[in-house]
Parts: C-alpha cells; structure tokens; sequence
C-alpha cells in the first residue's frame, strides 16, 4: 500500500489532465475500462486460486490496466499474456533446475512489472 496508493493518486490525476489537454476521453475511458477489467480479473483469479494470486498483485492489476489501457485493449491483453507466459517459463525452469517445488510460492508481481513494461517499451 505504500507504493500503490501515492501511485494511484499520481496516474489517476496525470492521465485526467493528459485527457483534458488532448481531448483524449476515449482513452480515459478505455484505460479505466481496462483498470476495471483486469481488476475484476485478477480478483477472479485470487478468489478462485488464493494461494497463487495474491492480494498486492489483485490491487496492483487495476493499475497496470490504467496504463495500458490508456494505449489500447491491445496492449492490455499482449501484457496480461506476457505476464503469464514469463511467469510460466520461469517457474518450469525453477522446477527443472529443483530450485522449487510445485509447493513453492513464486512472486507474480516481477512479472506484473516485466509483462506491463515489456509492451510498453514497443511502443
């Protein structure tokens, strides 16, 4: 919470004025459409499987949808799949190497970070 919340109350007011100065309220909309969506997601995911998602990456995801979603829904679904992808080969590489087991908690917001940053950097 302590990097979220004063990160929310930067974005949040930076993208409204980012709207305001380009008549750009599309993209406000569709970026806390995004926000929304992958905040519903994530917290899907976390209710459904609580001990692979936790609760700083279900608050983190709604802002990494404010961003991308500022760029466009493709942006959106290329992080989420990044995010998932990288996670994936990470942790089957940990598991090949025995550096974890199946029972071994692997931090998900790294990829959070590299999925959002890695589609971002494209552009």
């Amino acid at each position: 919470r302590a990097i979220l919340v004063p990160t929310y109350a930067t974005v949040i007011p930076l993208l409204v004025a980012t709207a305001a100065h380009e008549g750009a309220w599309d993209a406000l909309l569709r970026a806390c459409l995004a926000a929304l969506t992958l905040g519903a997601f994530y917290f899907l995911l976390g209710a459904l499987a609580p001990s692979g998602i936790g609760f700083g990456d279900v608050t983190f995801a709604p802002l990494l949808g404010l961003v991308l979603g500022w760029f466009g829904w493709a942006q959106v679904l290329a992080a989420t799949l990044a995010t998932f992808i990288c996670a994936g080969v990470a942790a089957v590489a940990l598991l090949i190497t025995r550096r974890a087991t199946a029972k071994t908690r692997i931090a998900f917001g790294p990829w959070l970070v590299f999925g959002a940053a890695s589609v971002l950097w494209m552009l």
